[in-house]
C-alpha cells in the first residue's frame, strides 16, 4: 500500500494557508468597519462642536456690538462735555460750528429695552450723529 501521509499533510497545509488568509481578510473588514463607525460618530462630534463655536462666536458679536455702542455713548458724551466746557469758558457756539465742530445734539430719547433686547444688542440707546473735523460721518443704521 502507497504512502499518503505526505498527500494528507500536504493537503492540510494548503487548507489552513487558505484559511488563514480568509482569516486575515475577515480582520482587515472588522477593522475597516470600527474605523468607519468611529469616523460617523467624529462627524457627529465636529458637527456638535461646530454650533457650538457659531454660538460661542455669536454671543462674542453681540458683546462686541454692545461694547461698541457703550463707546458711542462716551465718545458722544466726552464731545457735547468739551464742547460745552468751551462755550461756558467764552467760546461762541457759532465759531465752533464755523471751526468745523458741530453742535452736540441731544440724545435720541432712550426706551427701555426688554432683557432680550439687551442681549442682543437690540434697542441699545443710540445717540445722534456729530460731525468733528477730518473725520467721516456714518448713520449708525447704515452700518
Amino acid at each position: 500500500m502507497a504512502d499518503t501521509r505526505g498527500e494528507r499533510r500536504a493537503a492540510e497545509r494548503a487548507a489552513r494557508e487558505l484559511i488563514a488568509s480568509k482569516v486575515t481578510l475577515i480582520g482587515d473588514v472588522a477593522e475597516a468597519a470600527a474605523a468607519r463607525t468611529a469616523a460617523h460618530v467624529g462627524v457627529d462630534a465636529a458637527r456638535q462642536r461646530a454650533r457650538e463655536l457659531v454660538e460661542q462666536a455669536r454671543r462674542e458679536g453681540d458683546r462686541l456690538v454692545v461694547e461698541a455702542r457703550a463707546q458711542i455713548g462716551r465718545a458722544d458724551d466726552s464731545y457735547a462735555s468739551a464742547f460745552h466746557r468751551a462755550v461756558n469758558t467764552g467760546w461762541a457756539a457759532q465759531l465752533l460750528i464755523d471751526l468745523g465742530y458741530a453742535a452736540p445734539t441731544k440724545p435720541r430719547r432712550r426706551r427701555e429695552s426688554t432683557s432680550a433686547e439687551s442681549a442682543a444688542g437690540v434697542g441699545a440707546a443710540d445717540t445722534a450723529s456729530v460731525v468733528v473735523p477730518g473725520a467721516e460721518v456714518m448713520d449708525e443704521a447704515a452700518a
